[in-house]
């Protein structure tokens, strides 16, 4: 893997790599091939001229930066299962791809260590695959609320923070109170009766229960074995 070089001011352009002058870059290069320029550091995919290694590195890297999204809230379990299912069809194909090219070996190289190392690696990746369509059959049972309670909970979370307060927590008004009191049975016919601001308190949501779902469905996905050669 080539090493990534950062260089903290340009002294001239690169307008091929859309870097100005006195700005920052990354650089790195290969045994053979020229020189390689990135304003963001690079992707480990980037860092390799192995067809193999770049697409794992990238299945890899998708899965940790769908756990991050998942666990700062970007993304829901549905969105985070969907993740791991590309990765998984990412790793199978590497996997069929190996396969292949041992396949098109003259029979008598198959089993050298070139057919050995290749036959290896779809097995490998046979196996992550499984393991990652496994990890995400179960975020997806993780899943806390159906359609319609996801609903709810989207249109709860666009309601305004004061509203509970603006509409149970006011302070009371005493003359209302008085007036409330000093009315006879018969003039309250057919009016509600007052109800204790606690009773029409929103339900709060279990947030330990679902912060105990997240994690599950985290580990799921970081408790997968990356084992390739």
């Amino acid at each position: 893997m080539a090493r990534a070089h950062f260089v903290k001011r340009a002294n001239k352009n690169y307008p091929a790599h859309g870097i100005k002058k006195g700005e920052s870059y990354y650089w790195w290069k290969f045994r053979y091939g020229g020189k390689r320029f990135s304003k963001t550091p690079p992707r480990r995919s980037q860092l390799t001229q192995s067809e193999f290694y770049s697409q794992m590195y990238d299945a890899e890297d998708q899965v940790a930066d769908a756990a991050s999204d998942f666990r700062n809230g970007k993304i829901d379990f549905e969105d985070f299962a969907s993740a791991l299912d590309d990765a998984a069809s990412t790793v199978r194909q590497c996997g069929e791809d190996c396969e292949e090219k041992r396949g098109n070996m003259p029979d008598a190289l198959q089993d050298s260590d070139t057919g050995q190392m290749l036959e290896n690696r779809a097995e490998q990746c046979g196996t992550i695959a499984d393991e990652l369509e496994s990890a995400a059959s179960e975020i997806r049972n993780l899943d806390p609320g159906t359609d319609e309670e996801k609903e709810e909970a989207e249109a709860q979370k666009r309601m305004p923070k004061n509203e509970p307060e603006k509409r149970y927590n006011r302070a009371p008004n005493m003359a209302s109170l008085w007036a409330q009191v000093m009315v006879t049975p018969q003039d309250r016919k057919g009016d509600p009766l007052p109800v204790e601001p606690a009773e029409l308190e929103p339900e709060a949501p279990a947030e330990d229960e679902v912060s105990e779902d997240m994690e599950e469905a985290i580990s799921h996905a970081e408790g997968i074995s990356w084992d390739y050669e």
